[in-house]
C-alpha cells in the first residue's frame, strides 16, 4: 500500500532545530497523492526526499539519512503513515562522528516491532543494520527506485513496444516524417506493409540478443541492426525509464530521479502522458524528483491525483495551489520557481524600463551587468489581475512567493503618498499592494507611474497629469515610448528625472539580483 502522510525533522539539512524531547512534527509534513513531483535548487534536498521514503524499504538509506553533527540536544525523527494503517517511526541521536544510536518501530492495527541500536557510517558490512533490516521487512511494502538513464536490466521483449507506441516522436524512425527534400533508399519494389512497418518500427535482432532491427525513415528497403548500447540517449532514457515502470509491482511505490534527462522538451511532455497511464492502471504512487520547468507544468497533470513540492535547503512545502493560480495567469510554474530571482512587474512596458536603467547603472558605476533570464526575470503580473486572487489577498501572495528571491515594483496610483518609495504612507486601506509590501521587497513608485521617472522632455512627448493622475496622451502608446526611451537614453544621468529617487532605488535592485547570484555588490 502507497504513503499517506509523511513527516520529519533533522533529516541531514532538513528541517533543523534543536528541540528535544517533544516531535510535533508540523513544519515538514506532506500528504502525498498518487503522482508526486518534488523540485528545488541544486542542494535543496529533493533526493533527502526520496531518501526519506527509501528508508521504509532499505535498511542501509539509516546509515547517511539523519544530519551526521546534530548536537546532544536534537534528534532526528521520521514518520511515514500508510494507506493500509501501518506506521513506520524512526529516532535519531548523534554518538560522535560517524555513529548514530537509532530506533525504529513498525505499528499496525493489531501488532508492532521494534529494534533499536548504534549505527556506524563506517561499517561496511553492514551487520550493524541487520536487526533493523529485519525490523522494516515488517512493514512488507513495494519500494523501487531509479536513478539510471539506460536499458541496464531491461529485456528487449519488454522495451520494443514502448519505442514502437511513441515511434513517431523518435525523430529518424519510420514513423516520424522525413522533410521533403531529404535524400531516402527507395524500396526496389512496391511496399504493401509500410502501415505496419510505421506500426512496428522496432523489432528484436534474429542476429543478436542485443540489438534491435530498427525501420529508419530514410531507408524503405531495409531495417536496420542497431545494438541497445547506441540507440540514442533520449531514446533509451524515455523507453527505459517506461519499461522499468512497466514491470514494478502493482500498488508499489516508485521513486524516480530527474527522469527528463536527454529528453527535449516536446519528448518529456510525452513521457508525463505514460508515466500518468502507467501508474494509475498499476495502482503505483510515484515520487519525481526534477529540475524540468516541463515536469512543473501543473496543467500537463491530473490535479487530482499530483501534488507539487518546493524543497529550499530547510525545508518541503506544497505549492499545488500557488501553481493552479500561475497558470490562470497563463505562466508556467516552472519558469518561476527556478529562475534565480524574480522582478514582478505590472506590465511589458515596465521590464523595458527597468532593463535598461539597470543596464546604464552598470555601464555608470563600472559593474557587472546582470543578465536577463539568468540572474534575473521579469514576470508581469497586471494590476488588475491581482485584485481578484481572494478578498485578502493570500492567494496572490503565496503566489508571488513561490520563489523566494522576489522583488515587487507596483505604481504609487492613489494608494500611497510620500517620497519615500520603500516605506510610503498608504492612504488606501485594503489595498492588496500593502499586503505583498508587508510580505516581499517591495517598490512603490515615487510618482503616479512608472513612467513618471522619465526625463521631462521624454514623459511630456507621451502623458500628462490632470488632477494628480498621470495618463497617456490620445494617440500614443505605452510600449512605443518605452522602446524609445531604450533606444534614445544611453547615460545614466539623462535616464531619469531629477530630483527622483531612481538612482537609489535601481542601485537597492542591483544589490538584491547580486544577493540572488551569491555575488558581491
Amino acid at each position: 500500500m502507497t504513503i499517506k502522510k509523511l513527516k520529519f525533522k533533522n533529516i541531514r539539512k532538513l528541517g533543523f532545530n534543536s528541540k528535544y524531547g517533544k516531535f510535533n512534527l508540523t513544519d515538514n509534513v506532506i500528504n502525498p497523492k498518487q503522482i508526486n513531483i518534488i523540485s528545488g535548487p541544486n542542494g535543496s534536498g529533493k533526493s533527502t526526499m526520496l531518501d526519506i521514503i527509501r528508508c521504509a524499504d532499505k535498511a542501509t538509506m539509516l546509515k547517511t539519512i539523519s544530519r551526521e553533527n546534530m548536537r546532544a540536544d536534537s534528534q532526528a525523527r521520521i514518520e511515514i503513515e500508510f494507506f493500509d494503517d501501518k506506521t513506520m517511526i524512526a529516532i535519531f541521536n548523534t554518538q560522535g562522528y560517524g555513529q548514530s544510536y537509532a530506533g525504529i518501530l513498525i505499528k499496525s492495527p493489531n501488532e508492532s516491532w521494534n529494534y533499536q541500536g548504534l549505527i556506524d557510517i563506517a561499517n561496511k558490512v553492514d551487520n550493524d543494520i541487520f536487526g533493523f533490516s529485519l525490523c522494516i521487512k515488517m512493514l512488507r511494502k513495494n519500494i523501487s527506485y531509479r536513478n539510471s538513464h539506460n536499458l541496464d536490466g531491461l529485456l528487449i521483449e519488454d522495451i520494443i513496444p514502448h519505442l514502437n507506441r511513441d515511434a513517431s516522436f523518435l525523430i529518424g524512425t519510420a514513423a516520424s516524417k522525413l522533410k521533403d527534400d531529404a535524400f531516402f533508399y527507395e524500396s526496389p519494389g512496391k511496399i504493401t506493409a509500410l502501415q505496419y512497418i510505421q506500426d512496428n518500427c522496432f523489432h528484436p535482432s534474429p542476429h543478436d540478443h542485443e540489438s534491435v532491427m530498427v525501420w529508419f525513415n530514410d531507408d524503405q528497403s531495409q531495417p536496420n541492426q542497431v545494438r541497445l548500447e547506441n540507440l540514442p540517449a533520449g531514446w533509451k532514457s524515455f523507453s527505459g525509464l517506461l519499461t522499468w515502470l512497466s514491470i514494478q509491482p502493482e500498488e508499489s511505490i516508485c521513486i524516480i530521479e530527474e527522469p527528463e534527462t536527454h529528453l527535449h522538451p516536446h519528448l518529456q511532455r510525452v513521457l508525463i502522458k505514460r508515466l500518468r497511464e502507467i501508474s494509475q492502471k498499476r495502482r503505483q504512487q510515484l515520487f519525481i524528483s526534477t529540475n524540468s520547468s516541463i515536469f512543473l507544468d501543473y496543467e500537463i497533470w491530473d490535479k487530482n491525483a499530483t501534488n507539487l513540492y518546493v524543497t529550499d535547503g530547510y525545508g518541503i512545502k506544497e505549492f499545488n495551489r500557488s501553481a493552479s493560480y500561475l497558470s490562470i495567469m497563463g505562466f508556467k510554474p516552472g519558469d518561476i520557481f527556478q529562475a534565480n530571482g524574480i522582478i514582478w512587474i505590472e506590465g511589458v512596458s515596465d521590464r523595458i524600463y527597468i532593463k535598461h536603467w539597470l543596464d546604464l547603472f552598470c555601464k555608470d558605476t563600472e559593474k557587472e551587468t546582470p543578465i536577463e533570464n539568468v540572474d534575473y526575470a521579469f514576470m508581469p503580473y497586471g494590476g488588475a489581475m491581482m485584485k481578484h486572487f481572494s478578498a485578502d489577498a493570500t492567494d496572490g501572495i503565496n503566489v508571488l512567493m513561490v520563489n523566494k528571491n522576489s522583488v515587487f515594483l507596483a505604481d504609487k496610483d492613489n494608494d500611497y503618498k510620500g517620497d519615500d518609495s520603500l516605506r510610503p504612507i498608504l492612504i488606501k486601506p485594503g489595498s492588496y499592494k500593502e499586503k505583498i509590501r508587508r510580505t516581499l521587497p517591495t517598490w512603490i513608485t515615487q510618482g503616479y507611474t512608472l513612467e513618471n521617472y522619465l526625463p521631462k522632455a521624454l514623459f511630456n512627448a507621451t502623458f500628462e497629469i490632470e488632477d494628480g493622475v498621470t495618463k497617456l496622451k490620445s494617440g500614443h502608446s505605452k510600449v512605443k515610448a518605452a522602446y524609445k526611451f531604450e533606444q534614445e537614453v544611453k547615460d545614466f544621468s539623462s535616464s531619469y528625472a531629477h530630483g527622483s529617487n531612481l538612482p537609489q532605488l535601481i542601485e537597492w535592485l542591483y544589490k538584491f539580483i547580486q544577493s540572488w547570484n551569491f555575488q558581491d555588490s
